[in-house]
């Protein structure tokens, strides 16, 4: 479920959905992110800033907003440091930008 979306001045679309996930917390997690579009409208850069951890999809909404708002702001890193509000990126899990899918590092 698309909830949140602006096109920021720098072109730089912000989003935050809904997608399914389970779990027994619940059956959804939230997910924002940026993108960016070429002149005529194909995606030439995509990004998942974080992923929520797995809630009820009324959580979710409430939750969404705040984070929303401070991607908006580029003030990520406090939502980032809320483990209520972020399952990932973390100490194993990152995004990355060259496959567009989150991916554990490895353990030596």
């Amino acid at each position: 479920k698309w909830l949140y979306h602006t096109e920021g001045g720098d072109k730089q679309h912000h989003y935050y959905i809904i997608r399914p996930a389970r779990s027994a917390e619940g059956n959804a997690r939230g997910v924002a992110g940026t993108f960016e579009l070429d002149h005529q409208g194909n995606i030439t850069a995509f990004k998942e800033i974080l992923n929520t951890p797995v809630l009820k999809e009324d959580s979710l909404k409430v939750i969404g907003k705040e984070i929303f708002d401070h991607l908006i702001r580029k003030e990520v890193d406090p939502v980032l440091e809320n483990r209520h509000y972020t399952a990932f990126p973390d100490d194993r899990v990152w995004y990355d930008e060259s496959i567009h899918e989150w991916s554990y590092h490895q353990k030596p």
